[in-house]
């Protein structure tokens, strides 16, 4: 019996997989189902998710969709408008957009109705992650950073 006893005591993990059928956590007091953190982890591997406490509120999820790549949700997607008026040039800084990152999408529209985008002549990305837009005429509209 003694024996028994030394074995139900060192026991410290349960693996809910192969240990239980149909768990039910609704009632649970706390549940946390993905990691969490200020920064992204180097490395994932596919179908893993991680909740970036240091994003916007409404853009902190984020899927594991390849070796060590990250992506954000879809809902979680994160986007920057600006509108300009009669401008050749728009300079959208990263302090402003914050978005931290310099791989961005940018795509502009007229300011008519019904919306038409506008290809600029020239999207540039310098090393401060400001976005320089410039288009062959003066437009008035808006472009999205994602």
């Amino acid at each position: 019996m003694a024996a028994a006893a030394a074995c139900l005591i060192a026991q410290t993990k349960v693996d809910l997989r192969t240990q239980s059928k149909s768990v039910d956590f609704s009632a649970a007091s706390l549940t946390k189902p993905v990691r969490t953190g200020t920064s992204l982890p180097a490395t994932c591997s596919a179908s893993e998710m991680f909740y970036l406490t240091s994003a916007t509120p409404g853009y902190n999820l984020y899927y594991c969709t390849a070796s060590n790549i990250w992506t954000p949700a879809r809902a979680s997607a994160q986007k920057y408008t600006q509108s300009f008026t009669a401008q050749t040039s728009v300079s959208i800084t990263a302090a402003t957009h914050n978005l931290s990152t310099g791989d961005l999408t940018v795509t502009c529209y007229d300011a008519g109705s019904p919306k038409t985008r506008v290809e600029p002549d020239r999207v540039q990305v310098d090393a401060a992650n400001t976005v320089t837009i410039t288009f062959f005429t003066a437009q008035t509209g808006r472009c999205i950073l994602q």
